[in-house]
């Protein structure tokens, strides 16, 4: 009975623990001079930046990510070595995102941040046999993708922190 009793209490404290944790969670406006842009993030960005080769020559891509608690943000942006066609561009990087997460469409739309062409995407797919939604913002600046990720369980796919993120990306110059 004491055994239950401790258990009990360790349990509670440890839900209040992380409770408060969740209420003291800081979203943090994140600006990459580099790339350009602001956003809302829900803790310090992870910045990693790699060069991968296309049938254009050389590609840089930038990818900046955290997680809270209810799911993935990273945003993304590649620099092509020249401009192509506004919607193979799109589609093309939106073909790629869905094949590397193995999801499908549910719904895509387009959109446009300033003057610039967009589109934003959810999709579902499983990973680790789980149901993931992912929302993407993805728009294109004259030779640079900017993509905005969102990725969580199904359970979270109405969380205001999508919106939060998504709505906060701006450019800067």
């Amino acid at each position: 009975m004491f055994k239950k009793m401790a258990l009990l209490v360790a349990l509670t404290a440890f839900c209040c623990v992380a409770a408060s944790a969740q209420a003291a969670e800081q979203w943090q406006t994140f600006k990459s001079d580099n790339g350009k842009f602001s956003v809302l993030m829900p803790c310090k960005p992870a910045v990693e930046a790699q060069e991968v080769k296309s049938d254009d020559g050389p590609v840089k891509q930038a990818f900046h990510s955290c997680e809270n608690r209810t799911g993935y943000f990273m945003v993304t942006f590649v620099d092509y070595p020249k401009a192509s066609k506004e919607k193979a561009m799109l589609d093309a990087y939106r073909d790629n995102g869905l094949k590397s997460t193995g999801s499908k469409v549910v719904t895509e739309a387009p959109l446009t941040l300033d003057t610039y062409p967009g589109r934003e995407i959810v999709a579902n797919g499983l990973v680790d046999k789980s149901e993931v939604v992912f929302n993407w913002r993805i728009y294109l600046v004259d030779k640079r993708i900017y993509a905005l990720t969102a990725a969580t369980t199904k359970e979270n796919s109405k969380s205001p922190d999508i919106s939060k993120f998504m709505s906060s990306f701006s450019l800067v110059k």
